[in-house]
């Protein structure tokens, strides 16, 4: 960014939805005339590109952005129990695997509580609880 604080809008010109800092770093989803949408908070949001510095075209640049730290990830219904007390346990959030993959977000870390077809609920239970 090009200030300390930059408004974020709910539409190109539209109303004010929030500020952004300078330092932050946010992931660009689209361009839209000079606006860019950014991912911001729950929804996303527009800020002006007058204001914004992007990093396009940089081929040293080769720092990762991630959506999030942390996220616990499972593969079948019958694992959200374990992935529950995963996430809890870890402070963070989890989701379904296939979820997590359509949404394209990412995470610097990833853990799975996966269903194995070879053992029965109980011992993925107790596999989820020696990551806790």
């Amino acid at each position: 960014m090009t200030t300390d604080v930059l408004n974020v809008r709910n539409t190109p010109n539209g109303s004010i939805a929030g500020q952004v800092y300078k330092g932050e770093v946010y992931k660009i989803n689209k361009k839209q005339n000079n606006w860019f949408e950014i991912f911001w908070g729950n929804y996303g949001g527009w800020v002006s590109e007058n204001y914004v510095k992007t990093e396009f075209g940089k081929e040293n640049n080769k720092r990762e952005v991630y959506d999030m730290k942390k996220i616990v990830l499972y593969t079948g219904d019958l694992d959200a129990l374990s992935a529950v007390i995963v996430a809890q346990k870890n402070q963070c959030p989890m989701m379904k695997k296939s979820d997590f993959i359509n949404s394209k977000l990412k995470a610097e870390k990833i853990i799975t509580i996966d269903r194995k077809t070879r053992h029965n609920r109980y011992t993925n239970f107790k596999d989820a609880a020696s990551l806790v």
